[in-house]
């Protein structure tokens, strides 16, 4: 925890090695990209996202990323992992977002604007490469009727990291085949991907 603007804050840190490695040089970019996606859902799709830094410091990049379950000195805000909802209620494992908001929707746990904006969430991480798109790293927080999506968290092109023995492998990102969500939610998901590695570049 640290004091931001006069405020108490926790937050997570991740950092880059400090050798100048071909895997350290990565993570430190992948660091950069989950903060230029974090900026870009915010500022494009329109959905919250855990506010995010970038510091530089003896050869590492550091990434700030305020705690979404925090709040305070010592309080706890209520945070429900689609993981453990998944377990618990559905028995979904390792399906796509789009599936696990559709069937939230059915039951009545979520509204059409929230599986709507999980759905566009779910096309932008296709998009920009991101692998990782697990159970745990969708989360939702009650609400007086069901459940509201929660910030955006770990959303980064995990298919650029380094593999065993700092192994940079080439990639190219592929665009899946849409889910029947709906033209428009493909190409805002899209379209915020495009904007989101423009800004790599320019990065």
């Amino acid at each position: 925890m640290r004091t931001i603007d006069g405020r108490p804050v926790h937050v997570l840190v991740k950092f880059s090695g400090s050798d100048d490695s071909p895997g350290s040089r990565r993570w430190a970019d992948l660091l950069v990209c989950e903060h230029l996606a974090a900026q870009t859902i915010a500022t494009h799709l329109a959905i919250p996202t855990a506010t995010t830094r970038i510091h530089r410091a003896r050869n590492r990049t550091f990434l700030e990323v305020e705690r979404v379950d925090r709040h305070g000195l010592h309080g706890r805000s209520a945070l429900c992992a689609w993981a453990s909802i998944n377990d618990a209620a559905f028995g979904l494992g390792g399906r796509r977002w789009t599936e696990a908001a559709r069937r939230l929707r059915e039951q009545g746990w979520i509204d059409a604007a929230t599986e709507d904006a999980i759905a566009r969430l779910w096309h932008f991480g296709q998009l920009i490469g991101n692998t990782d798109m697990h159970d745990g790293n969708l989360s939702s927080t009650p609400v007086e009727r069901g459940l509201a999506l929660a910030p955006v968290y770990d959303m980064l092109p995990m298919m650029h990291a380094p593999q065993r023995g700092d192994r940079i492998a080439g990639t190219r990102v592929r665009r899946r085949a849409a889910d029947a969500v709906g033209a428009g939610t493909v190409a805002a998901g899209g379209a915020g991907g495009d904007l989101f590695l423009d800004g790599r570049r320019r990065e």
